[in-house]
């Protein structure tokens, strides 16, 4: 999803040829692959969706794709003369932009989400006592903590964060 059709290709070329060249090197990339992976996968499907336990493995993803993109450009300089590496730059920078913009949508939606900051100002606006603690798990305590710093909303009130305090 992050990568297209064709930098997944890119990936899996840069994983192979990085088998190739430099073998011990490409297993322990694999492996730090794999050991980011399947925790994240066995993660997700038990407790929640949220696709930033991947980015471990997009990073070593990426280095695969910087790969790819090496072997395509040492290709292309055969093939095109000196313009080759230039025109691989130019489609990897256009694979960044259309990833961009086909998830543009998404992003959206994430700016445009107001749930957590109106969870936090009912949260203090609620008639709280002087000095209460509020507890609460990271997605509930950073909400509280910017309206108290930033916008100076009940700083008379102790939010902390607790872990296993989860919803």
């Amino acid at each position: 999803q992050q990568f297209h059709a064709l930098g997944g290709g890119l990936v899996a070329l840069g994983c192979a040829s990085s088998f190739f060249v430099r073998r011990r090197e490409a297993v322990l990339l694999a492996l730090a692959f794999l050991s980011t992976l399947l925790p994240s996968l066995k993660f997700q499907m038990s407790a929640f969706e949220d696709s930033t336990l991947y980015l471990p493995s997009l990073f070593v993803m990426a280095l695969w794709l910087a790969l790819g993109g090496e072997m395509l450009a040492r290709a292309s300089t055969k093939r095109l003369g000196r313009w080759g590496p230039y025109l691989v730059v130019f489609l990897l920078g256009l694979l960044g932009l259309t990833s961009f913009i086909s998830n543009w949508s998404v992003l959206n939606a994430v700016h445009q989400d107001r749930s957590r900051r109106l969870f936090a100002h009912e949260t203090l606006s609620a008639d709280l006592p002087a000095d209460a603690i509020i507890l609460g798990a990271w997605t509930q305590t950073t909400p509280l903590r910017y309206l108290q710093g930033v916008e100076g909303v009940r700083r008379d009130v102790a939010v902390i964060q607790a872990p296993l305090a989860a919803p």
